[in-house]
């Protein structure tokens, strides 16, 4: 997805944890020189929703999009991944999620659990994609 947002000319950052964040900038450095200064790559946990901690992923600039793709496989981290997009929509940073669909009862309760308490997303389901296995939505603020 960085790579795909960097050659349309937009400032990406990708992040991920541990040995995998080493990797991936090491990929992204082989792109050259004009990807790279739109490419970064960090270490990023999910939770985070202090200030320090948002700035830390955003290296270029606020972000207006936060791009996430099959982040929904673990239930345990729901919660975790939907309080870092919600102090991102505090600051107005809309949500785009693309995920295989393989669990309908983990899916639901995914959206259930945007839609309500401390998150209330407004949810939009893209449906033209639902008929490819491919589950597009985006969380607004």
């Amino acid at each position: 997805v960085g790579l795909v947002g960097a050659r349309a000319g937009l400032r990406m950052v990708c992040t991920d944890l541990g040995e995998a964040v080493t990797q991936m900038a090491e990929n992204l450095a082989r792109e050259g020189a004009e990807q790279s200064k739109l490419l970064h790559a960090c270490e990023f946990a999910w939770g985070a929703e202090s200030d320090e901690e948002l700035d830390r992923a955003c290296v270029h600039a606020p972000p207006r999009y936060v791009l996430c793709a099959d982040l929904i496989h673990d239930k345990t981290l729901h919660g975790s991944l939907l309080t870092t997009l919600a102090a991102f929509g505090r600051r107005g940073v809309s949500t785009v999620m693309t995920y295989q669909r393989r669990d309908s009862e983990k899916e639901a309760s995914f959206l259930s659990l945007c839609r309500s308490g401390p998150y209330a997303f407004k949810v939009t389901e893209h449906a033209d994609y639902a008929t490819s296995g491919v589950a597009l939505i985006e969380l607004s603020p």
